[in-house]
């Protein structure tokens, strides 16, 4: 199940996340899904969470969080519609539109039918540092410190 909460503190929602894990898991054995934006901040979710769950009582922090799943939102969003697609590749992945892209581009130029695409601005280059001379100089009469 999908829980958003929001609030101006990060040790809050961390404590909320605490009261939802804590709820006795359907499978113990399947991970949790955290998704956070840095590592760092991931590392800190799990220490916060270390204090809550499995803790001794008594206000002891010397609980245990393990068995999470940590991704980026991204990558978590991905996870869902990954889910959702009933083991389809999704076609605008990435990974999957470099080499559809480039053989549609190669078709185009060859055809010219996209000039905006084919046509370059004045001075532009297909060809990385091109137009670019080295920086070094030959010029033995120069009196500036090297």
């Amino acid at each position: 199940m999908l829980h958003l909460y929001s609030a101006d503190r990060a040790e809050s929602l961390a404590g909320h996340l605490a009261g939802v894990l804590g709820e006795a898991p359907g499978d113990p054995m399947s991970p949790e899904w955290l998704a956070v934006p840095t590592e760092g901040m991931r590392r800190w979710v799990i220490l916060e969470l270390a204090k809550y769950l499995g803790a001794s009582s008594g206000g002891v922090h010397d609980g245990v969080a393990a068995n999470f799943v940590s991704a980026r939102p991204g990558t978590l969003r991905q996870a869902v519609l990954d889910a959702d697609a009933g083991g389809e590749p999704d076609p605008w992945a990435v990974d999957r539109m470099v080499w559809p892209l480039l053989a549609l581009f190669h078709r185009l130029t060859e055809q010219r039918e996209l000039p905006e695409f084919i046509e370059l601005p004045e001075g532009g280059s297909r060809s990385p540092g091109s137009g670019r001379s080295p920086t070094c100089s030959t010029d033995t009469t120069s009196t500036a410190p090297r």
